[in-house]
């Protein structure tokens, strides 16, 4: 049997937000909540059980400091777990550093291009171009409808994103979007 279960920690308010992932990105001991999602690591492990997490924003950030955690104090290789990431808040590279050397297969990372929040916590890949497109809809991600927003719902495509901008209305948005697809090659995996 396999289980599916997301990580994500809702929002206390922005400032608490980062002063918790700012915890969990350094090294060191992590957090309440990086701590008990290491212990349930390890008990699935020890059961046996394989489960497939989804980790969105803050969650990817805790996830990553949950195995890190995990390696110095249970340290046994986690298998039939798989990671799907989605919004992340944490290095994605990093985040499959440690994902990878402990056993735990990430299947996918789904990051909207129009996302601010993996354009700044993720700065492997960070470019000025991507960081400029993130900024244009910083205001939906803030303010947005949870539709409007690149960051909230699951990254399911450029085309996809286009569509809800278009049916909530926000034709400007979406105009932006799909100019951006034409530059595209229809390999992408981002439409």
């Amino acid at each position: 049997m396999r289980l599916a279960v997301e990580i994500h920690n809702p929002t206390d308010y922005t400032t608490l937000d980062l002063i918790e992932c700012a915890f969990d990105k350094r090294s060191g001991t992590k957090s309440h909540n990086a701590q008990h999602l290491a212990a349930v690591l390890a008990q699935n492990n020890q059961q046996g059980k394989q489960v497939k997490w989804l980790a969105h924003s803050q969650g990817a950030i805790i996830f990553c400091a949950a195995l890190e955690h995990y390696r110095i104090h249970y340290g046994k290789p986690l298998t039939g777990q798989q990671l799907a990431v989605h919004g992340s808040g944490s290095n994605v590279e990093r985040l499959k550093r440690i994902a990878h050397s402990m056993g735990v297969k990430v299947v996918s990372v789904r990051n909207n291009p129009y996302d601010l929040v993996p354009n700044l916590a993720d700065r492997s890949k960070i470019s000025s171009s991507s960081l400029v497109r993130s900024l244009k809809f910083k205001g939906l991600v803030t303010d947005g409808s949870v539709g409007e927003s690149p960051h909230t719902l699951p990254f399911l495509g450029l085309v996809t994103y286009a569509a809800q901008l278009e049916m909530l209305g926000n034709n400007e948005k979406a105009d932006i979007v799909k100019n951006f697809i034409k530059t595209l090659p229809p390999t992408d995996a981002r439409l």
